[in-house]
């Protein structure tokens, strides 16, 4: 597993100049137990799911995930919203002089705030979050080559990333993903005052939120690991009956 063991020079350079310090910065702001996540890492083997999606994740998801998985094993006491903040010591200074991490803060850093927060909270969850991404926009790039912002392509890759989602670590925690993944920390009047293809970013947002529920939807409670293709025929025949949310048409 070339992946895998790329990381260990990553994590042993982020652990000996992170961790250190943040224990005794948790215990000096008295930090409360609360480190949701880790406890779900129980039962699952993160080298299979790195090993199951590799072809469908970047080095840099990969580093990113076990690193942050390696500080929440450092720093059982840790916050959440501080990991989120010990992650981000890790993305500068003396550690990303040496470029080990470098790759893995650009993916850190494109991250919405809200996004953060769950890919710190969830990092093996993540790293299907995010195969499932790269596999949506293969199949998308094939069934809508010429798809742009807001048009019928568009809904579908919203819709079909969620599908695979909610297939993949259930409707709830897909919601989040996808909800975060719109979250900007934006005002309604910022978003209004940003407009392309003719359209606002607030109708955008609206439509990508749209999509997204309707591919959750796509899902069944009977479902048994339905194949990335079954996925896409139910999200295109709910684009064909009218269901789906498209601003450019």
């Amino acid at each position: 597993m070339k992946k895998i063991a790329s990381t260990a020079l990553a994590l042993s350079l982020a652990l000996s100049i992170g961790s250190q310090t943040s224990l005794a910065a948790g215990k000096e702001r008295e930090i409360p137990f609360e480190n949701p996540g880790l406890e779900q890492l129980q039962g699952k083997d993160i080298n299979t799911i790195i090993e199951e999606n590799q072809d469908n994740l970047t080095q840099a998801d990969i580093d990113l995930s076990l690193l942050i998985i390696k500080l929440k094993e450092e720093n059982l006491e840790i916050s959440t919203d501080a990991l989120v903040g010990l992650v981000e010591s890790n993305f500068s200074g003396e550690i990303q002089a040496f470029g080990v991490l470098e790759s893995a803060g650009k993916t850190w850093s494109n991250l919405t705030a809200a996004e953060k927060w769950l890919v710190a909270l969830h990092p093996a969850d993540a790293l299907l979050v995010k195969a499932a991404q790269s596999r949506t926009d293969k199949i998308t790039s094939e069934r809508y080559p010429n798809w742009k912002d807001g048009d019928k392509g568009n809904a579908f890759r919203h819709a079909l990333w969620n599908a695979q989602m909610a297939r993949n670590i259930g409707k709830n925690l897909a919601e989040q993903f996808a909800t975060a993944h719109e979250n900007h920390g934006l005002t309604d009047a910022e978003y209004k005052a940003q407009v392309w293809f003719g359209f606002n970013g607030l109708e955008h947002k609206n439509m990508d939120l749209h999509n997204n529920k309707m591919g959750r939807d796509c899902f069944y409670w009977y479902d048994i690991a339905p194949f990335d293709s079954t996925l896409a025929d139910r999200v295109d025949a709910k684009i064909k009956n009218g269901e789906a949310k498209i601003l450019v048409k």
